[in-house]
């Protein structure tokens, strides 16, 4: 979206990823989903990425180690169920 601002001065133009309201309504949506599923962490980690685009770091800051810290526990779930299946093939070929 390319904007033209004539203020008496030499024309100035802005080049924006997307329009300020999908921008707001863009936000309003992942903030409303991640209230609805609180152990996303993708969409937590998109909601980060908007907020800091738009200036709103602490916030930013605050979803982005939500979805590190989500992140990290499924790591931890997928790493115990895979060692959990491995002893017990190793049980098993005994």
């Amino acid at each position: 979206m390319l904007i033209r601002l004539s203020t008496g001065e030499p024309d100035i133009h802005l080049v924006l990823d997307e329009k300020p309201t999908r921008i707001d309504q863009k936000l309003k949506t992942l903030s409303q989903y991640v209230q609805q599923y609180p152990s996303g962490w993708k969409k937590r980690l998109e909601l980060a990425k908007k907020l800091s685009a738009m200036g709103r770091i602490e916030q930013a800051v605050e979803e982005a180690l939500n979805a590190s810290n989500l992140w990290y526990e499924r790591v931890l779930v997928l790493e115990a169920g895979l060692m959990g299946a491995s002893s017990e093939e190793n049980q098993n070929s005994l």
